[in-house]
């Protein structure tokens, strides 16, 4: 994942904490953690949340259009790039596929956006195939 990529969702998490006036620790208990740490680390540290946390963060921060994971998975993918050029895709291959991709999980964030009420099963299924596709890019990408 590019810098970039981490500062563009950085900027657009804590935008969202600020927005609630909710606290570090106030939003990582009520995800189910001991306190912010976790929270702080993804707001200036290193680290970008698995799509369950940033779904969780949606949720909890009342963001409806889904922009936090338009910004997470993107970044988390963008680390993947090296793939295409070990399978001998031209950049505009590439550019093409990375570019379908982005628009059937963006097609996934707006219909579970638009759903709220959507089953939490079908909802953790799409999760988990959205967090598989994520590790096969990055296995992939590790793999050279």
């Amino acid at each position: 994942m590019t810098d970039e990529a981490k500062a563009e969702f950085r900027v657009a998490l804590a935008r969202a904490i600020h927005a609630t006036k909710m606290s570090n620790a106030d939003i990582g208990r009520a995800m189910g953690m001991s306190g912010g740490s976790q929270i702080s680390r993804w707001i200036n540290g290193p680290e970008i949340p698995s799509a369950e946390n940033v779904t969780k963060l949606e949720e909890l921060l009342g963001v409806t259009d889904g922009h936090l994971a338009l910004l997470a998975i993107p970044a988390r993918a963008r680390s993947s790039r090296r793939t295409a050029k070990q399978a001998g895709m031209t950049p505009q291959e590439d550019a093409a596929a990375f570019g379908d991709i982005l628009t059937v999980l963006r097609e996934i964030r707006a219909d579970l956006a638009a759903n709220r009420e959507a089953t939490e099963r079908g909802q953790a299924a799409t999760e988990l195939a959205l967090d598989e596709i994520l590790d096969t890019l990055r296995r992939n990408s590790t793999d050279e």
